[in-house]
């Protein structure tokens, strides 16, 4: 299955099929919003081997290695830098928002999969509308209460290409499934072998 013989509906399909079979709720898919184009600039960041920064290791360490490894793309996970460790204090929001920041550092085109942390999310709309970061796609599943649904609704209104749980559901597998749907989709031979 090449990229370029399936449309941008099956691509959605599939996506919202694979997050359903991660989170083991049939209802997740219709939460689920896709920016306008967002398949399209999916494809292009992936292919041109943007750095993937992940707000947990969860996510990080699911993500699939073979088509990373043919778009020459790496995973960050900042939340366990030791310097972030050590300038939060222990505090889970302040280390969620020094991690975005530490991401920002590396000065470079990057694609961001949130699905635990809704501060590293409200960190990455502010930085975003402040013209300090400039993310090429947002994966947006924080799982929670007012933050997570408050942050996911202003990115939406960012108009970043992003892929988003509205409403209180997602979680590190939504953000991981939805990740690597578009990891596989990017380098079909992962499909195909």
């Amino acid at each position: 299955m090449e990229f370029e013989y399936i449309t941008n509906n099956e691509c959605i399909a599939l996506i919202k099929k694979n997050a359903v079979k991660a989170t083991k709720d049939a209802a997740f898919s219709e939460c689920l919003y896709f920016s306008p184009d967002v398949i399209n600039f999916s494809m292009g960041a992936l292919n041109a081997g943007f750095h993937i920064v992940c707000d947990t290791v969860a996510i990080k360490s699911s993500l699939h290695r073979m088509p990373m490894a043919k778009l020459g793309i790496i995973a960050h996970c900042f939340a366990d830098d030791k310097d972030v460790l050590k300038r939060s204090g222990g505090d889970v929001s302040r280390r969620a928002v020094l991690a975005v920041e530490r991401a920002a550092a590396l000065h470079r085109p990057l694609i961001f999969a949130i699905g635990n942390m809704p501060e590293s999310l409200t960190r990455i709309n502010e930085m975003t509308a402040a013209r300090l970061l400039f993310p090429k796609l947002v994966i947006a599943a924080p799982v929670g209460y007012s933050e997570a649904v408050e942050s996911k609704e202003k990115l939406v209104s960012l108009g970043v290409p992003c892929i988003v749980s509205l409403g209180m559901k997602g979680g590190s597998d939504a953000a991981a499934a939805i990740c690597n749907t578009l990891l596989d989709l990017a380098a079909p031979s992962r499909l195909n072998g």
